[in-house]
């Protein structure tokens, strides 16, 4: 932080708890001090142009610009195509963001992807994802929802078993039988594959 010119304009920085029982919580004001200490500029408490976060996790303290707020993904409610089975965006960006754990390295993919909201949700958040759906229709459907907001993934329609490429994490919303023909053990097998 005191290598960077980070006071170019009016700022702030904010302490971001992440879970209950974080140790660093209670003494965030003192933390978040301690930095503006080194940040050349103008402090804005009330309305600062340039507002940054601060935490731990595992061990490990990120600071960077906070982009608070940002309702941009609600606009993947919008998406072309959708089912009423669909996943919810908010479900579908908890998952991705379990599966990714905030490591855009890891490869992912949603082998039942379906009208691919955990895409839209995983290509918003940064990460390499892929799908496949064994409807050429909802594969198709998948594609477009995805173009719409200018987004790039590969989407193949094909069965999980027939996915010829590895991955880090899978993230599967198992089909209900709603509108395809599933059992136990067809969802079993899902799973295992």
């Amino acid at each position: 932080i005191k290598e960077k010119d980070l006071g170019q304009a009016p700022y702030n920085v904010k302490y971001i708890k992440l879970f209950s029982g974080d140790p660093h919580a209670e003494g965030r004001n003192s933390l978040c001090k301690q930095v503006r200490n080194h940040i050349q500029g103008d402090i804005d408490y009330s309305e600062p142009k340039r507002l940054y976060g601060l935490t731990c996790y595992r061990d490990t303290w990120y600071f960077g610009v906070l982009c608070k707020n940002s309702k941009l993904w609600k606009n993947h409610d919008k998406r072309p195509y959708t089912y009423s089975n669909s996943l919810k965006i908010n479900m579908a960006k908890v998952l991705v963001n379990l599966a990714g754990q905030g490591n855009v390295e890891k490869r992912m993919i949603d082998p039942c992807c379906g009208a691919g909201t955990v895409l839209l949700e995983g290509l918003f958040a940064g990460y390499a994802i892929d799908g496949s759906d064994i409807s050429w229709k909802t594969a198709r459907n998948a594609r477009a929802n995805i173009e719409h907001f200018g987004y790039r993934a590969d989407v193949q329609k094909c069965a999980i078993q027939d996915i010829g490429k590895t991955y880090d994490s899978s993230i599967i919303d198992l089909p209900y039988g709603l509108y395809s023909q599933t059992s136990p053990e067809k969802q079993l097998d899902i799973i295992k594959h």
